[in-house]
């Protein structure tokens, strides 16, 4: 199970659920326990990597899927 991706600081203004990622990344997370499924967290690729995000600060550049699929390699066995 993946964590839902972080959005931008202006996209979280806008759409005021987008302030509850982490809470809602937190319930996945205790779902995937309870369900005994992997659980990953691609926040990491957010903290290395800054200018991710498209124009609207919640959809994705290119980029970010080249490093997405690198970041499962490492968490796929």
């Amino acid at each position: 199970m993946l964590s839902v991706t972080p959005v931008t600081a202006e996209a979280e203004k806008i759409e005021p659920r987008y302030q509850k990622i982490n809470e809602y990344n937190k319930g996945l997370q205790a779902l995937a326990v309870e369900k005994k499924v992997a659980f990953v967290d691609l926040s990491p690729i957010f903290v290395s990597n800054q200018d991710l995000h498209d124009k609207d600060g919640i959809h994705f550049k290119e980029k970010y899927y080249r490093l997405l699929l690198d970041f499962l390699k490492d968490h796929v066995s």
